[in-house]
């Protein structure tokens, strides 16, 4: 392409050195010819004895010594044309030599008139083909700059893309762990989990997420959350038996122990004696739903964990700081009063009490008869309106 649009540019000066080669042709070529033709010996002389033209005759002239004849190698105009093309291409081939004085001079403007018409030329097309070299090389910088700003732009549509795709990974995370949290809050008090066993776990969760290889963290703490709530979940089926009563299993389960209802708990506030309270949403059935809630909210967050890896370290820091935050405004909204308990921490008290009474309920229930249930052992006593005590 460069060699192309060089010579298409330089057209003009090569025709026109093709022209004046032409006319340097004619012109010194009948200059020559008339200088160094010599004689023409006719046919039959003396001097053309032993050469082939001897019968034709030929143009002789005297060698350079001057001491003999010798056919003249400028024949015709025609045939000085090669000496001509070169001695102006200043090649000098040396076939065909000038001897004459007119001869020399015609040879040496011949020689002047093709570097001047030579140089002409070339100067244009070297001048033409550095502006075309210039122009390629231009058009190839502003090409690799177009592919940089290209690539660049790709390149920074990438990290764009990746970052929201980190920006939705860290704010999924944030909202699960913001749901865990508040399924640990609502777990803890009707299963009896402490609430520094959950800050254990958020604890243990955020230290493994900041590790090089948090899988092997999350494998650990996700045995440790199932398996409590698992055990709480146990916990709950078995006291819903209790209060649904006896169950002795099938005929095929003959060593399964009977399952014991709970005693029913009764109401002192109100006036005229107690009276048994109805069932409650936070009973046994309101401990399985929160532990399969609780569960599903880990499983949500641990999918949401595995994406972590590839978010960088300062945005996962900033994401735990933001779940920190979340988890003490959640905190502060459960406690209205500054100084005082949270219901919820009572609550569980009352639960984690109850629960050591129902374990003694039952073991006193294995040493009595099971006609009667043993309802003098598991109902409490407390004082009758009259004054006497009732079961």
């Amino acid at each position: 392409d460069l060699f192309r649009r060089v010579i298409m540019n330089a057209s003009p000066a090569i025709l026109m050195t093709v022209l004046l080669i032409v006319l340097a042709l004619f012109f010194f070529g009948t200059f020559i010819w008339f200088c160094e033709r010599g004689e023409w010996v006719f046919r039959g002389d003396a001097r053309l004895e032993g050469s082939p033209l001897k019968n034709t005759g030929a143009w002789m002239r005297l060698s350079s010594n001057g001491d003999a004849w010798e056919i003249s190698p400028f024949e015709s105009i025609p045939s000085a044309f090669w000496w001509t093309f070169v001695t102006i291409s200043t090649v000098g081939y040396g076939d065909q030599v000038p001897y004459t004085t007119a001869g020399k001079l015609v040879g040496s403007v011949a020689m002047l008139y093709g570097t001047v018409i030579l140089g002409l030329p070339l100067f244009v097309v070297g001048a033409t083909f550095g502006q075309e070299y210039d122009r390629l090389m231009k058009t190839a910088k502003k090409r690799k700059a177009a592919l940089a700003v290209r690539e660049g732009r790709m390149k920074a549509q990438l990290v764009a893309n990746k970052q929201v795709e980190y920006e939705q990974a860290t704010r999924t995370f944030v909202g699960e762990y913001t749901a865990f949290v508040k399924s640990l809050q609502e777990l803890g008090p009707v299963a009896g989990i402490p609430p520094e066993l959950s800050r254990t776990w958020l604890d243990t969760l955020k230290s493994t997420l900041l590790d090089r290889e948090p899988a092997v963290g999350l494998d650990r703490l996700s045995v440790r959350i199932l398996t409590r709530l698992a055990d709480a979940e146990e916990l709950a089926v078995a006291a819903m038996s209790i209060e649904g009563g006896f169950s002795f299993g099938s005929s095929e389960d003959t060593d399964a122990s009977p399952t014991l209802p709970v005693a029913p708990s009764f109401n002192t506030s109100q006036r005229g004696g107690t009276t048994p309270t109805s069932a409650k949403p936070t009973g046994p059935s309101k401990t399985l739903a929160c532990c399969r809630k609780a569960r599903l909210c880990w499983h949500k967050l641990s999918i949401t964990c595995l994406q972590l890896p590839n978010v960088p370290q300062e945005m996962l820091v900033e994401a735990l700081s933001e779940c920190t935050r979340r988890a003490s405004i959640k905190s502060s909204i459960a406690c209205k009063k500054p100084g005082a308990v949270c219901r919820k921490t009572q609550h569980q008290g009352q639960i984690m009490k109850q629960q050591r009474s129902n374990q003694a309920s039952v073991s006193v229930f294995d040493s009595e008869d099971h006609s009667g249930f043993g309802t003098e052992r598991l109902c409490p006593t407390t004082p009758s309106p009259t004054g006497g005590s009732e079961a």
